[in-house]
């Protein structure tokens, strides 16, 4: 009997770490096996992208199914960087040269998201800001569409972002 596709409950996250995101964190995260074995990582570095705006990024992410992650603020900006067909935006909230709690907050939202089957599906159309002290989610929901935002923190269920965007 032929098999057809199966589908993939994990999959790995694929990451694009815009121009604003420490090299050295980039550097990092792609040599550490945890997230080798969750992430596939690009950054503006690897491709030459160090010069471009942030529309050049957001659409390169568009264009390639790439979850744009910044410290760049402006990407929360819902009229410049609408939520229609994007694959997600993460911004880390924290300063530019504190490793250590970029880390921290970008390795504590993943593990959180990997607790949702397809996870890729759930990052689409979905607005990610993170920081030491929980997260807000902003994107539409799964049924309606409409936008919605909640904030997790750490140690709150997945469920109760599950329910917010209609997947239970």
């Amino acid at each position: 009997m032929k098999r057809k596709g199966t589908l993939h409950l994990k999959q790995k996250f694929r990451l694009y770490f815009d121009e604003n995101f420490p090299q050295d964190v980039v550097e990092v995260l792609k040599i550490d096996n945890n997230w080798k074995r969750k992430c596939k990582i690009y950054s503006a570095y690897d491709q030459g992208f160090e010069n471009k705006d942030d529309k050049f990024h957001f659409e390169y992410c568009r264009k390639n199914n790439l979850v744009l992650v910044t410290l760049d603020k402006d990407f929360m900006d819902d009229r410049k960087y609408p939520f229609s067909k994007i694959p997600g935006i993460v911004r880390v909230v924290s300063k530019r040269n504190d490793s250590a709690t970029i880390l921290a907050n970008l390795s504590s939202l993943l593990t959180f998201l990997s607790f949702f089957p397809l996870p890729r599906y759930f990052m689409s159309d979905t607005k990610f800001e993170v920081r030491s002290s929980g997260c807000i989610i902003r994107g539409r929901d799964s049924m309606t569409r409409e936008i919605k935002s909640v904030t997790v923190r750490v140690g709150d269920p997945a469920n109760k972002v599950r329910e917010t965007f209609g997947y239970i």
